[in-house]
């Protein structure tokens, strides 16, 4: 018998009109958003960045707002997140330029 093995990914829904985001969490992701454009490194133009989703809630929104500044932003894999925090980073999604 073969076992056969696939890899599942996490892709974030995007924005819909039927989220609802307080005006509080919204400046709190453009935060997180800013901190983040600051660290991607202009020679490879990503950054490995750690967001405070709220259990992913945020996630659509966070993505949806990069997407309209030009920034695109991907969920790491687990593989990557423990590799990362071996060297005492701690980061949960890459930004990069579109």
């Amino acid at each position: 018998t073969s076992l056969s093995e696939f890899k599942k990914q996490f892709k974030p829904s995007a924005v819909t009109g039927k989220n609802k985001f307080s005006g509080i969490e919204v400046i709190k992701c453009a935060d997180m958003l800013g901190r983040a454009i600051r660290k991607i490194d202009m020679r490879t133009e990503t950054a490995l960045v750690k967001f405070n989703t709220a259990k992913g809630r945020l996630e659509p929104l966070i993505i949806g707002m990069a997407e309209k500044l030009g920034y695109q932003i991907e969920v790491l894999d687990k593989d990557t997140i423990r590799r990362e925090e071996e060297r005492g980073n701690s980061v949960s999604h890459m930004i990069s330029l579109k």
